[in-house]
């Protein structure tokens, strides 16, 4: 533990803080639990996002300048509707609760993402209504970004949510090799 420090007659005056080299009075700072200053990058103007109506509901897919632009998903997505579904985690089995595909990633995640467009129409939504998917893989390596990637287009065509890929060390049940969950907007 350290020991305490004196403040200075003006320790409360976010003006007298010390700053890293370089910093100005205008630049933020924070300080870390070290007691280190850094500075924050300034925030990239606002960029107009490209908006997708359906129905009621619009969804607006952001790439702000300042992070990359992927090409399979959006960085951020506002979804505004009446209505938000929530889907949960949908693996790879049939109507009756049997496995499809067992050890194989590919026919997997077909039917995981296929289980997500049976979920979603359930719910009156269709996968362009979808604003955020996230995708739970058992032992995750890049070489299986393909086959997602042809199972994800199979359901979302051009439309791309926002995305998050998880690599895990297993699922509900050991014959899940993917898991996929959705939150959709109408």
């Amino acid at each position: 533990m350290r020991p305490a420090r004196s403040p200075s007659p003006r320790a409360g005056d976010p003006k007298n803080q010390p700053r890293p080299s370089g910093g100005t009075a205008s630049t933020p700072r924070h300080r870390s639990d070290e007691g280190d200053d850094f500075i924050i990058p300034p925030l990239p103007a606002w960029q107009p996002a490209t908006q997708y109506p359906v129905g009621d509901m619009t969804l607006e897919l952001i790439d702000p300048d300042g992070l990359p632009r992927p090409q399979v998903y959006t960085q951020v997505v506002v979804g505004t509707g009446s209505r938000t579904i929530y889907v949960a985690g949908q693996v790879s089995v049939d109507a009756a609760g049997q496995v499809v595909a067992p050890g194989d990633l590919a026919g997997q995640a077909r039917q995981a993402y296929r289980n997500v467009g049976v979920a979603l129409a359930a719910a009156g939504a269709g996968p362009a209504d979808v604003a955020k998917i996230t995708t739970y893989v058992v032992g995750y390596s890049q070489d299986q970004r393909p086959a997602i990637g042809e199972a994800r287009r199979a359901l979302f065509g051009d439309h791309r949510p926002a995305s998050t890929l998880v690599g895990v060390q297993a699922l509900a049940q050991p014959e899940f090799l993917i898991e996929v969950e959705a939150i959709a907007v109408v």
